[in-house]
């Protein structure tokens, strides 16, 4: 239900290094306006190998909405270290604002098995991931704790209004990001 070439999730480019090339597919096709740095403690430290005319914002928890609410911020490419926790949870919820069905909100949160982070962990290692890790499934238990009987999505919603969200920015985002 996301719109495609509008958001792009990944690792860090600092901690796996970018090439030239990636550098000129990111700015040159994919067009990348804005990134944002979801690691707390990277702060004030550089944050893209993008250069020139990349917006960066170094968002460790909550303002990285605001960002996803303003139209001129896409294409947005948004990481943490190696694209797998902090980066997989931002991808939910923008899934579940786009009222996404918990099978696809599930099955995207396995691509964060696809992060450099994970790449190779057996089930009961750091860094395995899946939809029925201990990890997301204690997080999908207390998302659930905000609506007890609701989808990912509408369980989602309702944590991020908690969290002092509005709904205004809610239905902007929803707007952009849907397809």
């Amino acid at each position: 239900k996301i719109k495609q070439g509008i958001i792009f999730r990944g690792s860090a480019y600092d901690y796996y290094p970018i090439t030239a090339d990636g550098i000129q597919t990111a700015k040159e096709e994919l067009k990348i306006k804005t990134v944002i740095d979801l690691r707390k403690d990277y702060l004030g430290k550089p944050a893209t190998a993008l250069g020139d005319g990349v917006r960066v914002f170094q968002l460790p928890y909550r303002p990285y909405l605001e960002v996803f609410a303003s139209e001129e911020n896409y294409p947005i490419y948004f990481h943490c270290r190696g694209g797998a926790d902090r980066t997989g949870m931002i991808a939910l919820f923008l899934r579940a604002i786009a009222g996404e069905d918990d099978d696809s909100i599930h099955t995207d949160y396995e691509m964060t098995a696809l992060s450099t982070y994970a790449e190779g962990a057996a089930e009961g290692a750091d860094g395995f991931r899946s939809r029925n890790s201990a990890y997301y499934l204690d997080f999908l238990n207390k998302l659930r704790s905000y609506l007890p009987n609701g989808s990912i999505s509408e369980c989602a919603r309702a944590f991020i209004l908690c969290c002092g969200v509005s709904e205004a920015t809610l239905q902007k985002i929803e707007k952009i990001i849907k397809a």
